[in-house]
């Protein structure tokens, strides 16, 4: 008798999970009907300022203010489920470099603590607070003058004696770029693991 109420008290805990699971699925689905698109509003800053400075991708609402500021609207379209928030963006400038930032909150992307951003699911609102760095042809020239600098003894003398902080910069910047490369590393085996 035991065994038999054992196995229907199984059947029963199996079925009812099925249909929690279906129910869930189902208001799932009804919340995306009620908001298939979203628009997130993302703010920030970007450094150096420069003109020409544009978001990828950028519907033409994006408001560029001469301080460096920005805000613009990134529109998400529920698949499965309620429009999700946009996962990253990318800034570029044609004279200054690019920077392409996580806004990838399911694998707590390091980028999230770098620029210290903040997501208010409520008023669809994404907030970039530390402001985005776009110098990367700047830094990768510094980079490769002191890599051949480094390679020319009397060179290297010269420059030390006329700007001694250069090649110390140089050192921190190849180091950044390292860390910004592990980090990108790290960011795709996630991904692939997931």
């Amino acid at each position: 008798m035991g065994n038999k109420q054992e196995k229907r008290i199984e059947t029963l805990t199996r079925e009812a999970k099925e249909k929690d699971t279906t129910i869930t699925q189902l208001q799932s689905q009804l919340i995306a009907s009620a908001n298939p698109v979203i628009d997130w509003k993302i703010k920030g800053a970007v450094m150096p300022t420069k003109d020409g400075t544009r978001f990828f991708y950028d519907d033409g609402t994006t408001n560029n203010a001469p301080d460096g500021s920005f805000e613009l609207i990134k529109r998400s379209i529920a698949k499965e489920g309620k429009a999700a928030p946009p996962k990253w963006m990318c800034v570029y400038n044609l004279n200054t470099g690019f920077k392409v930032v996580s806004l990838n909150r399911d694998i707590q992307h390091p980028d999230i603590t770098a620029y210290n951003i903040a997501f208010d699911d409520s008023k669809h609102e994404i907030l970039v607070r530390k402001p985005i760095e776009i110098n990367s042809i700047e830094k990768d020239s510094v980079v490769a003058v002191a890599n051949y600098i480094e390679k020319n003894p009397e060179l290297k003398a010269k420059v030390q004696e006329i700007d001694p902080a250069f090649l110390p910069k140089a050192t921190i910047l190849r180091q950044q770029k390292q860390l910004d490369k592990s980090k990108l590393s790290e960011f795709e085996r996630r991904r692939v693991n997931q």
